[in-house]
């Protein structure tokens, strides 16, 4: 090999299999918990309309986004909002689900 060229090898792992968390339910929000207060949020299905909303624990609304398309990844930043536990939720005419986020401080 050509002097200053790395190479990684590794065996073969074994084949694993696929098993859906049960939690997941279509809206998934990561990373959970987060040490920077930014999440990214992805729904399994394109929604369009779509509201995104983030509430704390005493229900009270923080934010809240129109998302026309939503159809990648969103990122939403709660550094500015003091709290370690929100709500994220997300939904349009059809779609309506919600999860907890922590923020480790």
């Amino acid at each position: 090999l050509p002097t200053n060229k790395l190479v990684c090898y590794s065996p073969w792992s074994l084949v694993k299999d696929y098993v859906e968390d049960g939690s997941y339910e279509g809206l998934s929000i990561y990373p959970n918990p987060s040490i920077t207060g930014d999440f990214w949020i992805q729904t399994s299905e394109d929604l369009y309309g779509a509201e995104i909303s983030v509430y704390d624990l005493l229900g009270r609304l923080l934010y809240m986004e129109t998302v026309n398309e939503f159809t990648t990844a969103k990122k939403v930043s709660l550094t500015s909002y003091t709290g370690s536990t929100f709500i994220i939720r997300v939904k349009n005419a059809v779609y309506s689900k919600a999860k907890r986020v922590f923020v480790i401080q």
